[in-house]
């Protein structure tokens, strides 16, 4: 059993399912993270008491894995909004919080009192589709949402070792790169914000991609790449 984290001092944190692209109203179906049933896309809206920021945590639940696959900033760019949340807790405790604010949230869930809300709220066809995913969501835990909060609160839903980095995705580093760097961006700090990794990681990446002659080399200490027409 591992110690259920606690929110930093000076933030607010809610969690939602489904992505800020689905404007929230789109409930996904769970899925299996170790033993906790989590909506196979969430998000974490996180900021400091003077909202001076919000920053959103997308997460994705697959193949027994949670993985922050998109972070957004209201005003910041990305890295100075995840430098700040750093500086007030880790990111696998910001993880952690985001997967145990759903499982309560999961764990309270009521379809009348959803349809309830969204009458007096006027907002009509979301009445259905609410009733559904939540009914479906008591169907999944079978009267264990309690206890699916639990498991949430006191075990750590670990990574799994990764396979070698794939030829894909070091295509896939190396077109977010080119792109940056044809629009006069610092290129690694790109791949950075599109694959929401460390910047150090971000640079493993390229330098994979050089070396496996995906990107090719760079002109200068600033990047870049030279091209095979050249």
């Amino acid at each position: 059993m591992v110690e259920t984290p606690t929110l930093p001092d000076g933030w607010v944190l809610n969690v939602l399912a489904g992505w800020p692209m689905d404007q929230f109203v789109h409930w996904p179906a769970l899925e299996r993270a170790g033993n906790v049933l989590l909506p196979e896309s969430f998000t974490g809206v996180a900021h400091p008491d003077d909202q001076s920021d919000v920053v959103f945590l997308c997460f994705r639940t697959h193949e027994g894995e949670v993985q922050l696959t998109t972070v957004m900033s209201s005003r910041s760019d990305v890295p100075t909004a995840l430098d700040r949340m750093r500086r007030a807790a880790p990111m696998d405790t910001w993880k952690r919080l985001c997967i145990i604010g759903m499982a309560r949230f999961l764990a309270t869930v009521d379809p009348d009192e959803l349809a309830k809300e969204s009458a007096e709220n006027g907002w009509g066809d979301l009445r259905s589709s609410w009733d559904e995913a939540a009914r479906t969501w008591q169907s999944q835990l079978k009267g264990f949402g309690r206890l699916n909060a639990e498991r949430a609160e006191s075990t750590s839903i670990h990574r799994r070792r990764r396979n070698r980095i794939t030829r894909e995705h070091l295509e896939k580093v190396a077109e977010a790169y080119r792109k940056a760097d044809a629009d006069g961006a610092p290129p690694t700090r790109a791949v950075q914000q599109v694959f929401a990794t460390t910047h150090s990681t971000a640079a493993k990446w390229v330098a994979q991609a050089r070396k496996e002659g995906i990107l090719g080399p760079a002109p200068g200490s600033r990047g870049g790449e030279i091209s095979k027409e050249s």
